[in-house]
């Protein structure tokens, strides 16, 4: 196991949120805690192709759709303006949801960046627990660090 500490947070976050995984995988390596990313033409190094069954690593995939929504959900259920929770709320329902809160959300200009800061502290949590579940960290030491995140207060 690994000390929270010693782990690139910010590397899990982006492997979390990167869906265009499909010729490239973010991993983590079990041996030294770090956040690789690999290719399927060029492996680690870039020039070596190694299939992933041949390292000692983790693959990160990204959150699932549910996750992300119940994210936005938890978001829309804090905001105060009726006519902006109303919109968003219907901007996430069905196919390219995320893509249409983005749309929604940037013409509440005070919206947007509350919306920023609520999601990297949720994808810091998410990336927490994605370590915890994976046994890579102390659930006890995720427990702690997770209480400690804060998430700004919705307009």
């Amino acid at each position: 196991m690994f000390d929270l500490e010693s782990i690139d947070l910010y590397q899990v976050m982006r492997a979390l949120t990167d869906d265009e995984q499909g010729e490239h995988r973010w991993l983590f390596d079990t041996g030294t805690g770090q956040i690789l990313l690999w290719t399927s033409s060029g492996g680690l190094s870039g020039t070596e192709p190694v299939p992933l069954e041949w390292l000692d690593v983790v693959p990160i995939d990204p959150l699932p759709p549910t996750i992300r929504r119940r994210d936005m959900i938890d978001f829309i259920r804090q905001v105060r303006d009726k006519d902006a929770a109303k919109r968003l709320t219907q901007a996430i329902t069905g196919a390219e949801a995320e893509r249409r809160f983005r749309i929604v959300l940037h013409s509440y200009p005070a919206l947007a960046p509350v919306w920023d800061t609520f999601h990297e502290a949720r994808l810091l949590r998410h990336a927490i627990e994605w370590l915890a579940a994976h046994g890579l960290i102390h659930k006890a030491s995720a427990k702690q660090r997770i209480a400690l995140i804060r998430e700004p207060l919705v307009p």
